[in-house]
């Protein structure tokens, strides 16, 4: 699968990730259109410090990010339901939604805006939680971000 990450303060492309699983709980998704937002372009250029802000912020719980590695990053994107996991309840393959940033797993939770694991919106497809998806409304074009 082929996705973008940020690598040495600078987008590159890779064509080597396997293809995301959904576990219970979880949809596939091919993304449709993902936005670079303000803090994608502030991670790029300023990440360490970003990384100690949300560290002061939570307490010391801030965002885990190894910048010496591969970054996965897009958070506003919206995308077409490929397939639900086991036993997850959800939207027919083929609707397009978008979701609220996280990632819902057997290890509580993982943020989809800064990772080293946890593929963003800035890749071909991408696993969301299915309590977390939001339909995308009747004739809004998925494909045109706003």
């Amino acid at each position: 699968m082929r996705a973008s990450v940020l690598r040495d303060g600078r987008m590159v492309y890779r064509d080597d990730l396997p293809e995301p699983v959904p576990g219970p709980g979880q949809v596939l998704v091919a993304v449709n259109s993902c936005g670079i937002c303000g803090s994608d372009l502030h991670f790029a250029a300023h990440g360490s410090q970003v990384l100690t802000m949300t560290e002061q912020a939570g307490g010391g719980g801030g965002i885990q990010v190894d910048l010496g590695r591969d970054i996965f990053m897009g958070h506003e994107f919206s995308a077409e339901i490929l397939e639900a996991g086991p036993d997850t309840e959800t939207f027919a393959p083929g609707t397009f939604v978008t979701s609220l940033p996280i990632l819902l797993s057997t290890n509580g939770f993982d943020p989809i805006v800064y990772s080293n694991s946890t593929v963003g919106g800035y890749a071909e497809r991408m696993l969301l939680s299915a309590p977390m998806l939001l339909r995308v409304p009747n004739g809004l074009d998925p494909g045109m971000p706003r």
